[in-house]
């Protein structure tokens, strides 16, 4: 961390670069928790995913995750991995909710389980499932959502598209894409949306892209939601049928299985 120290020296009013300093308490104890380990390839919003160092090349993504945090109390993340995201909203505050959702627990759960251990005020909730499997069956409602799990097209639609409903807002839906940049037609068909607000914080291994959509039940929304699910169903189409046909041959091992039985 002490590239960040030395970027807070030399920058001293930018305050939230300030406040991060305190992930430094955190970071290697994550690390810890897992028994040293992470997963080769699969960065976060604070390191590459190469080597277990603090990248500050990723800070404006930091900061964008930490000020929208700050405004919010609840929050839904699709993508656990080593629970780095989780760690920069609970340090901006730390009587977050949040709720995380990571197909693979090796690295989650641990790192979980110590956010849980330090941040007693928060409310950590871990569901070790993958995101098709368990958004349709969550009625918790939140402040905004953080998609950073799969990044490819279809995975990110079908996230966003699940997680429309979730929000505690019925006339605003706040979301965070890691990456979007990775499902171009994705990024371009959500202009069609009526955007309120939008930040992008720029770095080195991508971007993360902060909306406020405009959900208003009215006619202008209901043409606009229209056209954009229109134009992803359309270029997801052999997604969703690889999906569900994928989802009958698993059915059918399960029967055939409890059949033997």
């Amino acid at each position: 961390m002490d590239s960040l120290i030395k970027y807070t020296e030399q920058n001293p009013n930018d305050k939230t670069a300030s406040e991060l300093l305190r992930l430094k308490d955190h970071f290697d104890k994550i690390l810890e928790s897992t028994g040293g380990k992470f997963r080769e390839l699969h960065g976060s919003f604070l390191f590459d995913g190469k080597k277990y160092n603090y990248l500050i090349s990723e800070l404006e993504r930091q900061k964008l995750l930490y000020n929208i945090a700050k405004q919010n109390s609840s929050c839904l993340e699709i993508g656990t991995n080593m629970g780095h995201s989780s760690l920069i909203m609970l340090l901006a505050n730390h009587k977050m909710k949040i709720t995380t959702i990571d197909i693979e627990k090796q690295l989650a759960e641990p790192a979980t389980n110590y956010l849980k251990s330090f941040f007693k005020e928060a409310e950590i909730n871990f569901l070790n499932f993958s995101s098709p499997e368990i958004l349709n069956k969550i009625d918790e409602k939140f402040d905004f959502v953080l998609i950073d799990g799969d990044h490819s097209y279809f995975p990110v639609f079908r996230e966003f598209a699940s997680s429309l409903r979730l929000s505690n807002n019925k006339d605003l839906f706040k979301v965070i894409f890691d990456d979007l940049d990775m499902a171009p037609k994705l990024k371009k068909s959500i202009n069609i949306l009526k955007i309120e607000k939008f930040m992008d914080a720029k770095c080195d291994g991508g971007y993360s892209s902060y909306y406020e959509i405009n959900t208003k039940k009215n006619l202008e929304n209901f043409l606009r939601f229209f056209l954009f699910f229109s134009f992803n169903y359309f270029f997801n189409f052999f997604g969703y049928v690889k999906y569900y046909l994928k989802k009958i041959k698993i059915l059918r091992k399960i029967k055939k299985t409890l059949l033997t039985n």
